[in-house]
């Protein structure tokens, strides 16, 4: 068979195949050839070029940021959603992505963990999930912000558990204690050591991240004193997940803080199956980007100015 009649018939089966819709194996018995040879001819159809596979893109999409970031920051995923002047249209955006998400991670007799901070207060008002049975959802950090102010993990865990038609649990106190003492008294009592092990089962993590500066939730709702945040800058840390302190690699940072925290720790977001980190802000761009390089994020969501900033090299 000369080149020519070579090519002609690798046209021929492409377009059967890709055009015209046919199965491997009718293609085989239509030209007198082995399934193995019909898979064979559209590898090399695809190889010279015959055949080109174009994927349009969709208004709105933001492949090429997200399969950056998923590459740089070694995730399984990212989600990008456009920018918008008000922070509620970004929030509404990410809330219709991480509903998307969890339809597919999130399975019957799941258990749930979610943080707290404004994000998540909003998002989690914003879901629009399929029902599932026997869905817990638990807090995983003690009282922050204040019912009130929606942004409380118990009232996040309400209204995650309330759009899956599961169940909630409530942690009582305050994320920060004022003594070691005061935590090790709470940490014995049966609600709080119960929510803890609960916490062992959580299968999916839900996370915002905090940088210290002035703007960000964990300086306007926390009770951290302002000599907290000139001490935690001296040690290195650029910003905390669930109150948890990470320096710009994305470790731990020990401090005198965390002696007095109620809250599931860095070390054991890390043995949780999927955590999603949600965060916008190009404020928060160094807390981000140390998150994503800690190795305890699997899903990261936020809008294309944030996706753009971290991606920014210093």
């Amino acid at each position: 068979m000369d080149n020519f009649a070579k090519a002609k018939l690798l046209s021929k089966v492409a377009r059967l195949y890709y055009i015209e819709n046919y199965l491997q194996k009718d293609i085989a018995k239509k030209l007198s050839l082995s399934r193995v040879a019909v898979s064979r001819l559209l590898s090399k159809a695809k190889a010279q070029k015959i055949v080109e596979i174009k994927i349009n893109k969709l208004k709105g999409d933001y492949q090429d940021l997200e399969l950056e970031i998923e590459k740089k920051f070694k995730i399984n995923e990212c989600v990008v959603v456009p920018s918008y002047e008000n922070d509620l249209n970004i929030f509404k955006e990410i809330a219709d992505s991480l509903s998307n998400i969890l339809d597919r991670m999130v399975v019957n007799g799941n258990y749930i963990g979610v943080s707290w901070g404004t994000s998540l207060g909003v998002i989690s008002e914003y879901l629009s999930v399929e029902k599932k049975e026997n869905i817990k959802v638990i807090p995983i950090i003690g009282g922050l912000g204040g019912i009130d102010k929606g942004i409380n993990s118990n009232t996040i865990a309400k209204n995650f558990a309330d759009s899956f038609g599961g169940i909630s649990y409530v942690i009582n106190c305050p994320a920060v204690v004022e003594s070691v003492e005061n935590k090790k008294l709470l940490e014995n009592d049966t609600n709080i050591n119960q929510i803890f092990k609960l916490s062992e089962k959580i299968n999916i993590a839900v996370v915002g991240a905090s940088d210290l500066g002035s703007e960000s939730s964990l300086y306007k709702f926390s009770n951290y004193l302002k000599k907290d945040f000139d001490y935690l800058t001296k040690l290195g840390v650029v910003g905390v997940v669930n109150l948890g302190s990470i320096d710009k690699n994305g470790n731990h940072v020990p401090n005198v803080i965390d002696e007095r925290t109620i809250a599931l720790s860095i070390d054991k977001l890390k043995n949780i199956k999927n955590v999603i980190l949600i965060a916008i802000s190009r404020r928060k761009k160094d807390v981000i980007k140390a998150a994503l390089k800690s190795k305890m994020i699997k899903v990261f969501l936020t809008d294309e100015e944030t996706a753009k900033v971290i991606l920014e090299d210093n």
